[in-house]
C-alpha cells in the first residue's frame, strides 16, 4: 500500500443516493429540505451553486438599494439644509429692509423736527421783539 499518494474521493450527494431515497421521502424531512432550499416545493433537487448565485444577486440588490437609500437620505438632508439657509437669508433680508425703513422714518422725523425748529427760530425774533416791546411798555 502506498500511503504517499492521496486521491480525492468524488463528491457525495446524499439526495442522489438511491439507498437514502426512503429516508428523504419522509414528509417532515422533505419539509425541512424545502425550508433549507435543498429541494423545491415539487421535490426536485436544487443546485447549491444556483442558490448561492441567487443569494449573491439578492444580497447585491439589497446592498444597492441600501446605498441608494443612503444617497437619497443624504440628498434630502442637503436640500433641507439649503432650504434652511435660504430661509435664514430671507429673514436677514427682511431685517435689513426693516432697518432701512426704520432709518428712513427716523431721518424723515429728524428732518421734520429740524424744519419745525428752523421755523420756530425764524419766528423767534418776532417773539422776542414782541416780548421786549411789551416789557418796555409795562
Amino acid at each position: 500500500m502506498d500511503f504517499g499518494m492521496r486521491t480525492n474521493l468524488p463528491d457525495y450527494n446524499a439526495l442522489l443516493d438511491s439507498n437514502m431515497r426512503n429516508y428523504f421521502e419522509n414528509e417532515s424531512i422533505q419539509n425541512h429540505l424545502v425550508k433549507t432550499g435543498l429541494i423545491n416545493q415539487y421535490g426536485r433537487i436544487t443546485s447549491i451553486d444556483r442558490q448561492r448565485t441567487r443569494l449573491r444577486v439578492i444580497e447585491n440588490e439589497i446592498a444597492r438599494t441600501e446605498k441608494m437609500n443612503d444617497m437619497l437620505q443624504k440628498e434630502e438632508e442637503h436640500v433641507r439644509h439649503l432650504v434652511q439657509l435660504e430661509r435664514a437669508r430671507e429673514i436677514e433680508r427682511q431685517r435689513d429692509l426693516e432697518c432701512v425703513a426704520r432709518r428712513r422714518e427716523e431721518k424723515k422725523r429728524k428732518a421734520e423736527l429740524d424744519q419745525a425748529e428752523r421755523e420756530l427760530l425764524g419766528h423767534a425774533h418776532l417773539y422776542y421783539r414782541n416780548n421786549t416791546a411789551e416789557s418796555k411798555h409795562d
